[in-house]
């Protein structure tokens, strides 16, 4: 039988996390994007949902190529910060930033740069950057809040931190 990992988290770094736990949170991210954003399609397409997903999907792997370095400067940068909700709107920020940014890429590649803005395409450009953000901040709630409450079950001896109340409220 083996023993369970132990928890990075300290006293010095609360929200300190493991490889696994960064991957288990980009993964929830990226999945909660194709999510929200399907939703989003689904609300506009109707049924010619299918083939922005065809497009969508693709790029939100560029997405998540862009934002996983970041996210993790992010996360590392953060981990002595036991302010919940200042992790939550900055992984959110940084949602907004790579859906603006991988968006705007999408479209140049595909239609050029508009001349007029994004005319037509507002709608669909509103929803996914509204997706990612959503699913950035999303992302990290969940999976702080199974790193926390995973610590809570070890024998390690880790003090639970005064956010995790505030974490398990939010959800």
């Amino acid at each position: 039988m083996s023993t369970p990992e132990s928890s990075p988290r300290t006293d010095a770094e609360p929200l300190a996390f493991t490889k696994a736990e960064f991957l288990r949170g980009v993964l929830s991210a990226w999945l909660w994007f194709l999510g929200l954003s399907g939703l989003a399609q689904a609300f506009l397409l109707g049924p010619w949902v299918l083939l922005a997903l065809v497009v969508t999907g693709p790029w939100s792997v560029v997405g998540v190529l862009i934002g996983a370095p970041l996210a993790y400067g992010l996360g590392h940068a953060l981990r002595r910060v036991t302010a919940v909700p200042v992790h939550i709107t900055l992984f959110a920020a940084l949602g907004l930033l790579v859906g603006t940014a991988t968006t705007a890429a999408a479209i140049a590649v595909a239609w050029g740069i508009p001349d007029s803005g994004f005319g037509d395409l507002r709608p669909f450009v509103v929803a996914n950057v509204a997706a990612a953000g959503a699913a950035v901040g999303i992302g990290w709630t969940r999976t702080a809040f199974r790193a926390l409450r995973d610590d809570r079950g070890r024998d390690a001896g880790v003090r639970r931190i005064d956010s995790d109340a505030a974490l398990e409220d939010s959800l």
